[in-house]
Order: C-alpha cells, then sequence, then structure tokens
C-alpha cells in the first residue's frame, strides 16, 4: 500500500469523526462561575445536607453507645474510666449514619417532598413533571449518602456532565430535581370599614 492511499484512508477516517458537541451544550461547572442563582442554589443544598447530617450523627451516636453499652462487657466501666468514647466502634457508627440517612432522606422526601434541612434552607424534591417522587425515586437519589465520598462524587458527576445543573448524577437517573420553594405573596387585608 503506498503512502498516498494510506493518507486517504486516513482523511477519510477524519471525515466521518463525529462533530464536537454545540457550543450551547454546558456543564454545571461552566454555568457555576457565572450564574449567581446556581451558586445560590448548591449553597443551600450543601448547607442543608449538613443540617441534616448534625441530626442524623446524633442519633447514630446514641444508637450506637446503646448498642455497645448492651452488648460489650463491662463497656460502663471502661466508659466511665476513659470516657464513652474509649473503643467507641466508629465501623458501626458509619454503617448507622448511612443507614439511617438513606432512610431519613427517601421516607421524608417521598412523603413531604423535603427533609428538615432542605425545609430551613427552602428546598423541596420534585420530579421532573413537579410531583413529590415516589419511594423508589426518592430511594434511588439517595442511595450515594450512605457514604460521604459517594455523595461528593455524585454532585462532581452531576455538574462535570451536560444536564440541569441543579441536578446531581442520581437525580438524572432518577428523574427528580431539587428546586427553590416559591412563596406565593399574599394579598393584602382588606382597609378596615369606614
Amino acid at each position: 500500500m503506498s503512502i498516498g492511499l494510506k493518507f486517504k484512508a486516513w482523511r477519510s477516517f477524519i471525515r466521518q469523526a463525529p462533530p464536537p458537541p454545540p457550543p450551547t451544550a454546558r456543564t454545571g461547572f461552566d454555568l457555576l462561575g457565572s450564574d449567581k442563582e446556581l451558586q445560590s442554589h448548591w449553597i443551600k443544598r450543601i448547607v442543608a445536607i449538613i443540617i441534616d447530617s448534625i441530626i442524623l450523627s446524633i442519633i447514630a451516636i446514641i444508637l450506637t453507645l446503646a448498642i455497645l453499652y448492651a452488648t460489650v462487657p463491662y463497656y460502663g466501666t471502661v466508659a466511665a474510666w476513659f470516657g464513652p468514647f474509649w473503643g467507641f466502634n466508629w465501623l458501626l457508627w458509619t454503617v448507622l449514619l448511612g443507614v439511617f440517612e438513606i432512610l431519613y432522606f427517601a421516607f421524608l422526601e417521598s412523603f413531604y417532598g423535603w427533609s428538615l434541612g432542605k425545609k430551613f434552607m427552602g428546598l423541596k424534591v420534585i420530579t421532573l413533571d413537579g410531583k413529590k417522587p415516589d419511594i423508589v425515586k426518592a430511594f434511588i437519589r439517595n442511595v450515594t449518602k450512605f457514604f460521604g465520598i459517594l455523595l461528593l462524587i455524585d454532585w462532581i458527576a452531576g455538574l462535570a456532565t451536560v444536564g440541569d445543573p441543579h441536578q446531581k448524577f442520581t437525580d438524572r437517573y432518577a428523574g427528580t430535581t431539587v428546586t427553590s420553594i416559591t412563596r406565593v405573596p399574599t394579598a393584602p387585608p382588606p382597609p378596615p370599614p369606614a
């Protein structure tokens, strides 16, 4: 095969390559630097998860200590001398916290559309057609909350891919999104009778 034929074959291969994505297809990271509303949205989501995690961490610590007192011989005596976290089973706490986070978020978001942190921050979980998610969709979108690094990867994957920048990756898979709770202004009261 001559060099000219090889060049023509390579040239035809280059022509068949898919076109680059259109310039309007931007990732969440592309928009995050300039869109103040998007920045506010993600800050609210981060604060909401911190609020919820603090609540669930306290519950998980109490239950872990209760399990340790009930199952580990002399744990009460050791805890009295060295403090309750000496010999604390961090693996048990991590697993309990992960299970609590998935169940907490799945049930609250499927029944109410929000968790306590989201409610405090004025956020709500909805499906793409505007309804509350069912328990399966809520479970799918929250499965990465079992372990914090999985949630971080989920957020990064959602922002790094083309799509709605308000969605994390599992939101796209579940067909859900997080939106602000819009408050409808109420009409002012009527004037008093004269």
